[in-house]
């Protein structure tokens, strides 16, 4: 697939990025669940759709300071697996987290109470 941006000033000029390259799958990675968000100590991340392997799972702060993480989190034969993580020591605020394999990454915000 391919796309291309385009950006129109106020002047009504026009102009055009580079036209860019995706490969998208037939298999599309579903994050399936991240809760209970807004979160207390414990956060659990349900994934499904995935290739069978590992995926690490890393959150940051606002700032991108790394607080918390977790690697080679298994995905089953079938590509699911959920994931319970306990954040006790993290403050109250808003989070980053990324789920990483070596196809993919996804990003959501948590919060924590």
């Amino acid at each position: 697939n391919y796309y291309r941006l385009s950006q129109t000033d106020f002047n009504g000029k026009i102009n055009y990025c580079s036209t860019a390259f995706t490969n998208c799958r037939d298999e599309q990675i579903t994050l399936a669940n991240v809760f209970p968000n807004p979160f207390n100590d414990n956060l659990y991340v349900e994934l499904n759709n995935l290739t069978s392997g590992f995926v690490d799972i890393i959150i940051t702060d606002h700032v991108g300071k790394k607080v918390f993480e977790t690697k080679n989190v298994p995905v089953d034969n079938n590509g699911y697996t959920i994931q319970q993580l306990y954040t006790g020591a993290l403050p109250a605020g808003i989070y980053f987290m990324k789920i990483i394999s070596e196809t993919f990454t996804l990003e959501v915000k948590i919060c924590k109470n």
